[in-house]
């Protein structure tokens, strides 16, 4: 499944066309430009109904100087494409700082972004490119093999590993590693930090016990679920971590979405019509 995008041109409304087909049953709505054949021809005589689209379509193909009579036509990308643009605006700002394109970036390939909204949504865009500029991935690893842990981007905390009965949770946050302790506070659930580092050691204690210990101050708890390896691979003597910070949430494929979504957002403006997912 993959998501396209474009707007309408003009060129109809100003008289810029060769003659089109089936003129009479040419029509305007809201969303597009469009032949409406009669109920009654389509009933009485299909293949006929079928020929005036295809002849009204073929116009549309070469009827001015943009093809099939869209200022823009492009293909934005597919469904992990789309996926992670979803990601990234309800990520930045926790999904309050991008409404336009919170509320109108498509599940579906359908739909339509008013014309009124477009500078709006441009100006969006533009925010957006500055903010994923300056955010950043905070990365767990395993120093040796350097294997990444687990990672967190937009969010300030992220928990990863629950151990039995949620007695103990491990994530991360923009200061590194933490385990967390589950306890009681005036008849409430709580959880505590009982260690917390951005660089430190996992040594096994025995089968089932594991010991973390801060390499800066030294600092240490043990628990009884180790963080490396993952599943159930059985774990060494020693394992060494850091927390490692990469600037700017940022790669050539998103680049390119969201240049596209920024020319349909200014073909919108310029032209007064909507853009249209497809």
């Amino acid at each position: 499944m993959g998501y396209g995008i474009h707007v309408n041109c003009n060129c109809y409304k100003e008289g810029r066309t060769t003659e089109p087909p089936h003129k009479s049953y040419i029509k305007f709505d809201a969303e597009d430009f469009y032949l409406e054949i009669p109920n009654e021809i389509r009933m009485k005589d299909k293949e006929q109904a079928y020929q005036m689209d295809e002849e009204f379509e073929e116009w549309k193909r070469t009827a001015c100087e943009h093809e099939d009579m869209k200022l823009i036509n492009e293909h934005l990308c597919n469904l992990s494409g789309m996926g992670e643009l979803h990601y990234v605006v309800n990520g930045i700002g926790e999904g309050k700082l991008l409404p336009i394109l919170k509320e109108h970036l498509p599940t579906s390939n359908d739909g339509f972004i008013p014309v009124h909204l477009a500078q709006a949504l441009l100006e969006e865009l533009i925010l957006l490119e500055k903010e994923l500029e300056k955010a950043n991935r905070i990365t767990l690893i395993e120093k040796s093999s350097r294997d990444s842990i687990a990672f967190l981007e937009f969010e300030p905390q992220y928990f990863f590993l629950f151990t039995e009965n949620n007695q103990h949770v491990y994530g991360i946050d923009e200061g590194g590693f933490c385990i967390f302790e589950k306890g009681e506070e005036e008849n409430k659930m709580v959880y505590d930090v009982v260690f917390h580092s951005s660089d430190f050691i996992q040594k096994r204690v025995s089968d089932n016990l594991y010991k973390f210990i801060d390499n800066s101050g030294g600092a240490s708890y043990e628990c009884s679920e180790k963080l490396y390896p993952q599943g159930e691979e059985e774990a060494g003597e020693e394992y060494e971590f850091e927390i490692i910070i990469q600037e700017g949430f940022w790669d050539i494929y998103l680049e390119y979405r969201i240049g596209i979504l920024k020319e349909a957002a200014k073909a919108s403006m310029i032209s007064g019509n909507p853009i249209y997912w497809s």
